[in-house]
């Protein structure tokens, strides 16, 4: 299961930053991770979280985001981004495929809750193709 990095940084020294921002995508790369957000400055819809700038990294498993973590060659490069910004940073497991399929919770177009109908997959249904896609650990949004 996919696993993602989520950071939320102020930069408090660019000068030093820019060390970081040069040597990361490497070791990033090195544990087949990949960029889905790089820097952006996000828009708060809810809540009193102001982030300056964030940063989501995904990686195919937990396990590789934990080997990036704990790389020791790393750490000094980590150092760094401690050093020259304010950042706060999670991990969190993405959505599984298989988990997104808990249609009881979303009924079909005549109301059938039973999941008899999502199991068809030759069924043209637009309300189906939304009940598939939503994932049971991500549908509280």
């Amino acid at each position: 299961m996919k696993a993602y990095l989520v950071l939320d940084l102020s930069v408090n020294d660019f000068a030093g930053f820019r060390k970081y921002i040069a040597e990361i995508p490497a070791f990033i790369a090195r544990h087949s991770g990949k960029y889905i957000v790089q820097g952006a400055q996000p828009t708060t819809i809810e809540g009193d979280w102001k982030p300056e700038r964030m940063v989501i990294i995904e990686f195919p498993e937990r396990a590789n985001a934990e080997a990036f973590l704990g790389d020791s060659t790393i750490q000094d490069l980590f150092k760094v981004r401690h050093d020259t910004t304010t950042s706060k940073l999670v991990l969190v497991d993405g959505c599984s495929l298989l988990r997104a399929f808990r249609v009881r919770d979303f009924p079909d177009e005549r109301g059938d809750t039973s999941g008899g109908a999502a199991t068809r997959l030759h069924e043209p249904s637009a309300a189906l193709t939304i009940r598939r896609l939503i994932c049971a650990t991500c549908h509280y949004i």
